[in-house]
């Protein structure tokens, strides 16, 4: 069900209002003077090409080499590609500035590769299969218009898509085959260059070129027979797209300058249009903490601490509002963590002596939304203050790669160190939260408006899921191995929210802005061995203390109407 449900964080909507026209006068004098083409304005269209992708990488043995040497795998999935974009330009002079989301479904877009390498057995083929299922893009654009109707343009943003993979190889002699499969969302990036061309007064057609990096994929391969080893197949996934396609332009044609009046203070309805859609990027950092305890609660055994979690995510957000004060806001977002390192330490009396490891994280990702309903209380001709309550949704997805000791080598974990081209640790935490505060909007000119949100979460629950790939094993399991994922949950009264924007209206109808946000959550909970560990029951569920932060500064653009 994820994976159908995670496309629609990348359904960035970007409608924007037509312009009304002045009414002619009843006896003009002469006909009004002509004015150039402008591609202000914004648009929705289909588009359709081929997408040429690239996966390459390896198919090796873990925890050691002691079953079969590296294998090199390398790949090229094809296959049309086709869907919907939506977005907004602005024009200054020959420039063109805009943002645009797009979602396309792809068919064909599989392949496979078979490798062969050295095994106990001999040498031996291994199978690796990718498959692209769907893309998605989050993109700003700079463009020159060469020509009234003619747009040359750059662009570059995230990129976003579904990826199959799976992998294979089979022992003969000792009859053991390892297999595995996963689908996950991929977050990264894309940056190409395109042609557009308008023509019949609504409409425009154009021919893009795309290459996008979707980053690496890891699958783990556990064998049916009796071997403590697995299989760990890494992919890089790139590729290139090429498309043409066809917009419907609104507000398209001549531009004329907006009347003075449109910026004057006054009104509600000038602080709080209808309707305010728009396109944000968050550049953040985080920090995601746990801490073991006993049983009881009372000894610290083991702490993880996920730190410098870099991220990039594209958001789209919407604000609605009613003229009886009541508004309806929210936004969704999809982001890739591009850096993090993971300490993971044990402690004295369950591991002697003390343990540190320290481990890379890459290929993670952030899904998260939230929706709030409220009320303004307070309103004036340039303020107004609100309270709302709403829903809070935060998907963290963890990846640590290689461990190196750095505290008591005499507890023998990760000592020989294990390379960062090995799977180690996965964690995949989901956030859900009430959410009640105060929202606050104020005029400082008659283009600048501060808003900000402060939000109390009296009530979060923590569903996650902690994968220590070193020590699972899938069958037969003994005494004491991992069999799968543990589950973690857990509950908390103490986070809270912040956030503030600064915005300037370009036109009536189209805003800029900057921002900044900070979240903190927490709970207090039980790791659940009791289901993860072999035999069933034999291991008790653990107390288990959660904490993540993230914070960060955005740009956003939008329009309202």
């Amino acid at each position: 069900m994820k994976r159908f449900l995670y496309p629609l964080l990348c359904l960035a909507l970007l409608p924007v209002a037509a312009r009304a026209a002045d009414a002619p006068a009843a006896f003009p004098a002469k006909a009004p003077a002509a004015v150039p083409f402008s591609w202000t304005g914004g648009y929705l269209g289909l588009h359709a090409g081929w997408m040429f992708g690239r996966s390459a990488g390896q198919m090796q043995d873990f925890p050691e080499i002691s079953f079969m040497l590296p294998a090199p795998l390398a790949m090229n999935p094809s296959g049309f590609i086709g869907g919907v974009q939506w977005g907004y330009n602005y024009q200054i002079g020959n420039t063109v500035l805009g943002f645009e989301s797009d979602l396309s479904g792809l068919a064909g877009a599989k392949a496979g590769a078979t490798t062969t390498t050295l095994t106990v057995d001999g040498p031996q083929p291994a199978t690796a299969n990718t498959q692209l299922t769907w893309f998605g893009t989050t993109r700003a654009r700079l463009g020159y218009a060469a020509t009234p109707n003619w747009l040359l343009y750059g662009t570059a943003g995230l990129a976003y898509g579904g990826v199959d993979l799976d992998s294979t190889i089979t022992l003969p002699i000792t009859g053991v085959t390892f297999s595995g499969s996963r689908s996950k969302v991929h977050v990264g990036w894309t940056a190409g260059l395109g042609a557009e061309y308008a023509f019949g007064g609504n409409w425009s057609a154009k021919l893009e070129y795309l290459y996008y990096n979707l980053r690496g994929g890891t699958v783990v391969g556990f064998p049916d027979g009796l071997f403590i080893n697995k299989t760990m197949t890494t992919l890089d996934l790139t590729g290139h797209i090429v498309r043409v396609g066809l917009n419907y332009r609104y507000n398209p044609g001549p531009w004329e300058p907006p009347a003075p009046a449109m910026y004057t203070k006054a009104p509600v309805m000038a602080l709080d249009p209808a309707w305010e859609v728009g396109l944000r990027f968050w550049y953040s950092s985080g920090r995601t903490s746990k801490d073991l305890f006993d049983t009881t609660g009372a000894l610290l055994i083991s702490r993880l601490t996920y730190s410098g979690l870099d991220a990039l995510s594209g958001e789209t957000f919407a604000r609605w509002n009613h003229t009886s004060g009541v508004f309806v806001k929210g936004y969704l977002g999809i982001g890739a963590i591009t850096k993090g390192n993971l300490q993971d330490e044990d402690f004295p009396p369950v591991t002697v002596p003390y343990s540190s490891t320290n481990s890379e994280i890459r290929n993670s990702a952030i899904f998260y939304g939230a929706i709030d309903v409220g009320y303004n209380f307070l309103r004036g001709p340039g303020y107004s203050l609100g309270a709302f309550v709403g829903y809070h949704y935060y998907d963290e997805q963890l990846n640590a790669y290689g461990c190196a000791q750095t505290g008591g080598a005499g507890s023998g974990i990760c000592v020989p160190s294990i390379g960062t081209g090995v799977l180690a640790i996965s964690n995949d935490g989901k956030w859900q939260s009430v959410r009640l505060g105060l929202n606050g909007q104020i005029m400082i000119t008659d283009r600048l408006k501060l808003t900000a949100d402060a939000a109390w979460l009296p009530y979060t629950r923590l569903d996650s899921a902690d994968t220590h790939w070193l020590r699972t094993l899938n069958n037969p399991p003994s005494p004491g191995f991992f069999t799968g994922p543990i589950p973690e949950d857990g509950t908390g009264n103490s986070g809270y929210q912040l956030e503030a924007v600064l915005s300037y209206a370009v036109t009536p109808n189209f805003n800029i802005g900057i921002g900044g946000r900070y979240w903190k959550m927490s709970t207090k909970g039980l790791t659940h061995f009791e289901t993860a560990v072999f035999p069933p029951g034999a291991f008790a569920a653990q107390v288990l203390t959660f904490q993540t932060e993230r914070y960060g500064v955005f740009a956003q653009g939008s329009v309202r109407f």
